[in-house]
């Protein structure tokens, strides 16, 4: 069994340089919050974190430009995680 180190971070001014210590330290895949106005699914943690992230201005637009622009820093493969209303919201086309 091969075992894989999956950190989870939520999206905020500092994701580059965040994930990118991730990758350089041995992350395999980074998993990226994105921060969602009514985390139903989440613990008091990740919801506290969503929250401060969304005082910060942190948007799935903001996410998309900054990984756009300096995703290429990031030495291993990434995943967003967020809700399906931000999804819909945003268009499946354009999410995807």
């Amino acid at each position: 069994m091969t075992k894989l180190f999956i950190p989870y971070i939520m999206g905020n001014k500092d994701l580059i340089e965040n994930a990118t210590l991730l990758s350089e330290n041995g992350a395999d895949i980074i998993e990226i919050g994105v921060p969602f106005s009514d985390p139903v699914a989440d613990g008091p943690v990740i919801m506290e974190a969503g929250q401060q992230a969304i005082k910060q201005g942190i948007t799935i637009d903001y996410i998309f430009e900054q990984l756009e622009k300096h995703g290429n820093q990031i030495k291993c493969q990434y995943v967003l995680m967020t809700y399906y209303n931000i999804i819909c919201h945003y268009g499946e086309q354009a999410f995807f």
